[in-house]
């Protein structure tokens, strides 16, 4: 099946093709090959019996570490960080952004309901005493 070997041959990239390297992804083809086989004889759908078999050979990591990487193979360009990083500062400066406007909007909306400063010391005259907004009746003092 050419899903088996595209899968195997790409879990071997970075690896120099020795005839060690080439056995092992021999034998792995053979065995996935003949497991996707059962599995579909049991009932299993090819795209099924194709998943199932890949998962059950697990991470390929350890057996591709003993073959070591191929000596012409370039370094990685570690962009992947790169671009993590750029994306947090992003996030960090949008999340700033919003929490800046719902802080100035909350103080606009809360500053509507409450009296400014020159209604809070207007004061009414009654026949009895002065009286401030919002205040309690006060008596005159006597002289």
């Amino acid at each position: 099946m050419e899903a088996i070997k595209y899968y195997v041959k790409g879990a071997f990239q970075g690896v120099d093709e020795t005839p060690q390297v080439l056995e092992q992804q021999e034998e792995l083809i053979a065995d996935l090959t003949a497991k996707v086989a059962d599995l579909v004889a049991e009932g299993k759908s090819q795209e099924e019996a194709l998943g199932m078999a890949i998962a059950s050979v697990g991470d390929l990591s350890d057996l591709i570490s003993e073959f070591g990487p191929a000596e012409n193979m370039p370094v990685p360009i570690p962009v992947a960080t790169v671009y993590a990083n750029r994306l947090d500062l992003h996030v960090v400066t949008v999340s700033l952004g919003i929490g800046m406007a719902v802080m100035i909007a909350c103080t606009g909306l809360g500053a509507k309901g409450r009296p400014s400063s020159s209604q809070s010391t207007r004061c009414s005259v009654s026949g009895r005493g002065m009286r401030t907004r919002g205040s309690t009746r006060r008596s005159r003092p006597s002289a």
